[in-house]
């Protein structure tokens, strides 16, 4: 994927593969090696299928070899790789391949708990759905937050420089994000306590937020 990347540049291009600086090709072999696990995890979570993941991917390294001075000079290069791929996904319907990714973890999730006390393994997995629908009844914001955080294990600087805004506003944000998780998770528990049933109950439009840049 990578010398496909460096030529899908040099198309058109006679000899620009011979202007590239070893070293900087070097450099960017090394960023490559060192995030491309971590990048393909983060997309996987943001898509359908491996296929789509894939090419996020392919577009985000492309992208990072065409704007390689930007890359080197990032403080955090998997973060700022981390906010490419966002922007690549924005052209996605990530709502619905987000609903599909829920319900495809908690399937995974359940399959994966084997070899263990019946009682306990039905507790965890009645926890986790119940976590993932709380999840789903946050706005799309608070679930990148919460994401990026939980999944990708980035501090507040980290995700401040994917989101292009100041660590300062992330920390709020995300306070406020995971409160609202744990009001959205004591509500689904009650319900599901009482009926079985998971019914979904998205939060207003209105009570969406967004970080000022």
């Amino acid at each position: 994927m990578l010398r496909e990347a460096i030529e899908q540049v040099s198309v058109g291009n006679e000899g620009s593969e011979d202007d590239v600086s070893k070293r900087r090709a070097s450099e960017f072999e090394d960023i490559y090696r060192l995030t491309y696990q971590k990048t393909l995890a983060f997309a996987c979570r943001r898509t359908m299928t491996m296929s789509d993941a894939l090419d996020v991917v392919s577009e985000t390294y492309l992208v990072a070899w065409r704007r390689l001075d930007k890359l080197l000079a990032a403080d955090e290069p998997q973060a700022w790789l981390y906010g490419i791929a966002s922007r690549i996904l924005l052209n996605v319907n990530r709502g619905h391949r987000r609903r599909e990714n829920l319900l495809s973890r908690a399937v995974e999730a359940q399959s994966e708990i084997v070899e263990r006390d019946p009682a306990e393994s039905v507790a965890e997995s009645e926890e986790l759905i119940v976590v993932l629908a709380a999840m789903a009844q946050l706005s799309e914001f608070d679930q990148e937050l919460l994401r990026l955080a939980a999944y990708e294990e980035l501090t507040p600087t980290e995700i401040a420089l994917v989101l292009e805004t100041r660590p300062v506003i992330v920390r709020g944000a995300l306070f406020r994000a995971r409160r609202r998780l744990a009001h959205a998770t004591l509500r689904v528990d009650k319900r599901t306590g009482s009926s079985g049933h998971i019914h979904s109950e998205k939060r207003p439009a209105d009570d969406d937020e967004e970080l000022p840049q």
